[in-house]
């Protein structure tokens, strides 16, 4: 595979009665099958071209950081002025990197959801324009099922089977969901507050990363994550160093929390930086009576020495990757106590606490389940084939070292995505278009628009309920149901053209 990266600095939803629903005429096995993925989700616009046969023919990747570091931050409109500006390039360069023309592809795979809307809507429109022009098969993928099925893009790939568990850990979500085919999720897990990129986004701040840019002491760090800043800085530290509270370590469920942990965070460091500086205005006071210069005076950034720095960002990143590690054992631990149960007959794992208490739990869990599981009810519990890890976090080794080791304790392999194909990239919206194309799950062009919150289960049901009331359950819910309704020609998601035929002939 040949990856090219380059740096750089409509919300029109067209509607043509000319577009005719087309499927695939070649006799081409699924293996040769070449489709095209276009990424534009945030602020990279990423283009590959992958074959069937898991060959990552090429990829574009042109990023934003230039643009955006003077603001701290991600602005919607200039990432769209962007995408606009680099589309044409990134798709060209990814056609001639693979020597292949827009005649040779065989579907176009586009992230209609979620992301930034103005950043969607450009890859959106490009993937609709080409699909109608070349009359080529048009699939809309969900941006976390591309980081879910991306795991199945590699030699090692081909061996992962459905179902299986899902760590999704990435800037904007971290969810523990059970991948029982394509486009078939069940969410047993979720952030109740922010994301584990969030979190160590905002630790990153904290300890001298500024949007991209980090220096440990010796060396500079040029567009980077938060995450990769906190390795970094973690690499020559003690976790040991500061102890910070496991979020949630007496709850039951399997939901995340970061919010309390990113504040204990600040206080420790605003503390050290009050003892700092008054150590350090002692020393100048001393320096001052004696008329000398002390050359072991404290050297700081931004408050903080560089060890303080390293220790931090240690122990917030062990603390962080062991509150991953109990709510993914909860999750196994759960699984495989229901293995074989439909939803609505899970119930909880049995806990040290009382057999009463666990009576009642197991009860209130039957009762949170019989009301609020819809459609999940019924779906088996087949034993798990395997445990992926997947999303930009997943990148960290020290992360997959621990997910190495609850692999060898639940005899269970553990799969993680190429190192690069953890972050958003095209290739994975490619293979996740060639997963749906095996299933005939391309939609008419027109029918696509693009979808700012989009869960990979709509409708999660209720596992736990020691965290989430009844009410929060449902404006969870509201929020996708909402979405769909402002943004959707029709009020409701694109049908299959294998469903929309159907309906239509049972109308005849």
């Amino acid at each position: 595979m040949r990856r090219t990266t380059c740096s750089s600095q409509r919300l029109s939803l067209i509607r043509s009665s000319h577009y005719t629903t087309t499927t695939t005429t070649t006799s081409k096995s699924m293996k040769e099958k070449i489709v095209m993925g276009i990424e534009t989700s945030c602020d990279d616009t990423s283009v590959a071209i992958v074959k069937g046969d898991r060959t990552i023919l090429s990829q574009c990747d042109i990023a934003q950081w230039d643009i955006h570091r003077k603001f701290g931050g991600i602005v919607p409109k200039l990432a769209k002025e962007s995408h606009e500006k680099n589309i044409d390039r990134a798709i060209e360069c990814a056609l001639k990197d693979a020597n292949k023309s827009i005649e040779e592809i065989d579907a176009i795979a586009v992230t209609m959801g979620p992301g930034i809307a103005f950043s969607l809507d450009v890859g959106l429109e490009k993937a609709r324009q080409l699909a109608k022009k070349h009359s080529i098969p048009f699939l809309g993928v969900n941006h976390l099922e591309g980081h879910c099925l991306t795991c199945r893009l590699s030699d090692e790939g081909a061996h992962v089977q459905f179902p299986f568990l899902v760590l999704l850990v990435s800037g904007g979500h971290t969810q523990l969901l059970i991948c029982h085919a394509v486009g078939q999720y069940t969410q047993i897990g979720n952030t109740l507050d922010d994301s584990v990129g969030e979190a160590l986004d905002k630790a990153a701040r904290l300890l001298g990363c500024e949007f991209g840019e980090l220096h440990d002491g010796e060396k500079l760090y040029k567009n980077i994550h938060g995450g990769e800043a906190i390795e970094i800085l973690a690499k020559k530290g003690n976790h040991k160093g500061y102890t910070l509270p496991i979020p949630m370590v007496s709850s039951l469920n399997c939901d995340f929390s970061f919010s309390g942990l990113k504040s204990h965070l600040k206080k420790t460091i605003d503390s050290l930086k009050e003892k700092n500086q008054q150590q350090q205005q002692q020393q100048q006071q001393q320096e001052e009576q004696d008329n000398t210069t002390n050359d072991n005076k404290l050297q700081l950034v931004g408050g903080l020495t560089n060890q303080q720095r390293y220790d931090l960002a240690a122990s917030f990143q062990f603390t962080v990757f062991m509150h991953l590690v109990k709510k993914t054992e909860r999750a196994f631990d759960w699984y495989i106590h229901n293995t074989n149960k439909t939803i609505s007959q899970a119930t909880s794992v049995p806990s040290k606490k009382s057999k009463s208490s666990n009576q009642n739990n197991n009860q209130n869990n039957n009762n949170n389940n019989n009301q609020n599981n819809g459609s999940h009810g019924d779906v088996l519990l087949s034993p798990p084939t395997c445990l992926v890890v997947t999303g930009g976090v997943s990148k960290n080794q020290m992360l997959r070292k621990f997910y190495q080791e609850i692999s060898s304790f639940y005899k269970l392999p553990v799969v993680f995505p190429n190192p690069s194909l953890c972050t958003d990239n095209g290739a994975m919206i490619a293979w996740a278009g060639i997963e749906m194309l095996k299933e005939d799950l391309n939609i008419d062009p027109d029918d696509a628009f693009y979808i700012p919150v989009w869960p990979l289960d709509p409708s999660p049901p209720t596992l736990f309920a020691t965290n989430l009331t009844n009410e929060t359950i449902n404006q969870r819910k509201k929020w996708f149901t909402d979405t769909v309704e402002k943004y959707s020609p029709t009020g409701q998601l694109p049908l299959p053209l294998k469903q929309k035929l159907q309906q239509n002939n049972n109308k005849k």
